[in-house]
C-alpha cells in the first residue's frame, strides 16, 4: 500500500485496490462480532490494525477506522444484518458495489 500512498494523495482517487486487499485477507470484518461470521476483535487488536495500515497508507486506514467503528456501533443493535457481516459490509462509494 504505500508504494501507491503519493499517488492517491496527489489524484484524491479511493483506495480501491487497497480497500480490496484487505477484505481479502479478513481485515474488513475484524470488528463483526464473532456470532456474525467476523472476528469480534476488541479495541486493541483494531487498534493495531488500524496502526499497521497506518504505516503504509494513511487514508485507506481512516476509512478501515470509520468501518470498524460503523460495525462497533451495529454490534450494540439487536438488528444487525447476518448477511452483511461476511461480505465485509463495505459498499464503495458513489458506485454501489458490495
Amino acid at each position: 500500500m504505500a508504494e501507491q500512498a503519493a499517488s492517491l494523495d496527489a489524484s484524491g482517487d479511493f483506495p480501491r485496490d487497497n480497500i480490496d486487499r484487505l477484505r481479502q485477507r479478513g481485515f474488513l470484518s475484524l470488528a463483526v462480532p464473532q456470532q456474525y461470521g467476523g472476528a469480534g476483535a476488541g479495541l486493541a487488536e483494531l487498534q493495531q490494525a488500524i496502526a499497521a495500515i497506518a504505516w503504509g497508507e494513511p487514508a485507506t486506514a481512516l476509512i478501515v477506522c470509520m468501518q470498524y467503528l460503523h460495525h462497533l456501533r451495529l454490534a450494540e443493535n439487536e438488528n444487525w444484518s447476518r448477511a452483511a457481516a461476511p461480505a465485509g459490509f463495505f459498499t464503495m462509494p458513489s458506485s454501489g458495489e458490495a
